[in-house]
């Protein structure tokens, strides 16, 4: 299972899949950095092109990135501790929460990811996601 997780795919609460992103807004720390990449790759391997299909912003800094979720501005961003719970508690929710190890996601059938310098790669697994 994963350690604590580094990144958290916070969304509105509507949104209840990877593919329910098409078209929406989504802030990230700089393009390319680990959290991006996993983002990129989870869209994709939920038939989802990133660059078509995902409007991807480039937000620095956690607090910036939840004032604009707070705001509207997004739909969906890649949130840090503690800005993560206190979306939550403002009504938003953790879609996927990613380590270096990993992520865990809220559908039936979570991925295990290995994220390192320049690559990404992907693999089914099978284990429960804690709640």
């Amino acid at each position: 299972m994963l350690g604590r997780p580094d990144y958290f795919l916070t969304v509105k609460r509507e949104i209840k899949s990877v593919k329910e992103l098409k078209g929406k807004r989504i802030a990230s720390g700089s393009f390319g950095a680990a959290a991006d990449l996993a983002l990129r790759t989870v869209a994709k391997q939920d038939g989802l092109d990133p660059d078509r299909d995902l409007v991807r912003l480039q937000m620095r800094g956690g607090g910036a990135r939840y004032a604009a979720l707070l705001g509207g501005s997004v739909d969906a961003t890649i949130l840090t501790l503690p800005y993560n719970l206190q979306a939550e508690k403002a009504g938003y929710k953790d879609l996927l929460k990613y380590s270096r190890t990993g992520y865990e996601s809220t559908r039936k059938s979570p991925c295990e990811a290995t994220i390192s310098a320049g690559a990404v790669g992907w693999k089914e697994v099978s284990f429960p996601t804690q709640r």
